[in-house]
């Protein structure tokens, strides 16, 4: 196979295991923010419902803060090893 289209075929098949992993990552999807009534009477009569939009909310929230700091871990590992392949992809073309 000419040097050209060994290149050509590493460069895809790298950047297709690439893609794929991509399509791997997470999803992190914020909570929505609990709704706090304006009218005093109407807080009050709600109280049970709005203190657990409250708890909910600040559960969730953990939770997307863990799954944020967890998605930046492994796109910081992607990017170390598509960098180790664009060098050596580098080497190969030049």
């Amino acid at each position: 196979m000419p040097l050209r289209a060994c290149n050509a075929l590493t460069f895809t098949i790298v950047f297709a295991a690439y893609g794929l992993s991509a399509a791997m990552a997470t999803v992190c999807v914020p909570p929505e923010k609990p709704f706090v009534p304006a009218e005093p009477q109407v807080i009050e009569r709600y109280e049970d419902l709005l203190r657990d939009d409250f708890e909910r909310y600040l559960t969730e929230i953990a939770v997307y803060i863990a799954c944020l700091d967890e998605e930046r871990r492994r796109g910081f590992e992607e990017s170390k090893g598509v960098t180790r392949d664009y060098r050596r992809f580098l080497d190969l073309v030049e």
